[in-house]
């Protein structure tokens, strides 16, 4: 009975281990604020890019003329808080950023194989909840889609 319960003590935590390893959602969640000290402005792949400028993120305008325009000035944007997660196990999202200047509302960017969709003013909560979801797609055309949107003028 002692040969048992030292089994179950050493199993039961090993397996709890190799099953957090093996969920690549899991290796890039974060929970905390992370400070955007890097500018990647290499995701736009083929956009030629003629801004260079580093912009604080309450200097972003309200409204963009191009989606390009949009994503340059997002990703060359200093935010108080950012995340980003790649996917693996989706049929058409390939990654998925939250960039945001209060650590409340921010913008929400999804990578596909043909191009980025941006939305605007997405609670936290509800980056959260994305990271958490079983299904990437289907939780982002439930609850973001229709509800988030980004205009350009």
């Amino acid at each position: 009975m002692n040969k048992m319960k030292t089994i179950f003590k050493i199993i039961i935590p090993l397996v709890i281990v190799i099953i957090s390893c093996s969920n690549p959602q899991e290796t890039n969640k974060t929970e905390s604020l992370i400070i955007n000290t890097e500018n990647d402005t290499s995701i736009l792949d083929g956009q030629s890019q003629t801004a260079n400028e580093v912009y604080d993120c309450d200097e972003l305008p309200s409204t963009f003329s191009s989606y390009e325009e949009a994503l340059v000035k997002i990703f060359n944007a200093n935010f108080r808080y950012s995340d980003n997660i790649t996917i693996t196990n989706s049929s058409w999202i390939r990654s998925a950023s939250y960039y945001s200047c209060d650590g409340n509302l921010g913008f929400f960017i999804i990578k596909t194989d043909k191009q980025y969709y941006i939305h605007k003013d997405l609670p936290i909560s509800v980056w959260k909840s994305f990271k958490s979801s079983t299904s990437f797609g289907t939780y982002y055309s439930h609850y973001i889609k229709s509800e988030y949107q980004f205009l350009i003028n």
